[in-house]
């Protein structure tokens, strides 16, 4: 437990504006495969033992009664294992996974294990699409080469998500208005069968936002082509 916060603490301190946190699966491996121990292989059951046995660790572990006066001067209240694990991490999951004894209950364990990374994957990946911030094999390469520079160069700076996406897609000085808004345009117009006032009426929001975020960049100034 100390460990799981311990790391996604110093992860998330040294990041900002990330869109989607991580999810954490705990695989028990090798675990004895006793006859007559009812649900002990569920992995719902397994989660609530894990989350009732480390319970007593956040009023007696200093570290992690650190950690829930630190949300809780962010004011979030932790009153559970459960509580504290959900400000670092989307979703938390366990499994046991047998010895060799029961090939039958091993290939069980391990589809059950498969459907539980199936489902954290989607989940994490719907959330990045609404975020706009689903990545391609291209753009993830590219986060992590500015990642690596950024860390090689400034190892005590939090790695900003939002800055690292302009960096590998800058906006031009002035958006580009001629291209960029007339493209947007005819994209919108071919998605959703509307012409004429009623696309600049759809897109016009979009545009403003462009505008203030770049006047924001450039210290409240907006470029000369506006």
């Amino acid at each position: 437990m100390k460990k799981l916060v311990k790391w996604a603490h110093q992860a998330i301190e040294m990041t900002c504006n990330q869109s989607v946190l991580p999810n954490v699966i705990i695989v028990l491996n090798k675990a004895d495969a006793s006859p007559g121990e009812g649900d002990s292989w569920d992995a719902d059951a397994l989660k609530e033992e894990l989350k009732s046995t480390v319970q007593k660790s956040l009023e007696k572990n200093t570290y992690l009664k650190e950690k829930v006066e630190f949300w809780k001067e962010k004011n979030v209240q932790i009153k559970d294992v459960e509580g504290l694990l959900s400000c670092y991490y989307a979703s938390f999951h366990a499994i046991r996974i047998p010895r060799l004894q029961s090939p039958v209950l091993i290939e069980q364990q391990i589809t059950r294990l498969y459907d539980i990374i199936s489902k954290t994957c989607e989940n994490s990946q719907r959330l990045r699409q609404q975020q706009r911030m689903q990545l391609d094999a291209v753009n993830l390469h590219l986060y992590i080469r500015n990642a690596l520079s950024h860390f090689a160069t400034n190892p005590n700076t939090p790695f900003d998500f939002v800055k690292a996406s302009f960096d590998i897609n800058p906006i031009s000085p002035g958006l580009n208005l001629c291209s960029g808004i007339t493209r947007l345009a005819i994209i919108v117009q071919k998605c959703s069968d509307e012409s004429g006032l009623a696309v600049w009426e759809r897109i016009s929001p979009a545009i403003a936002s462009c505008i203030l975020l770049s006047a924001n960049q450039r210290n409240g100034t907006a470029p000369s082509e506006y």
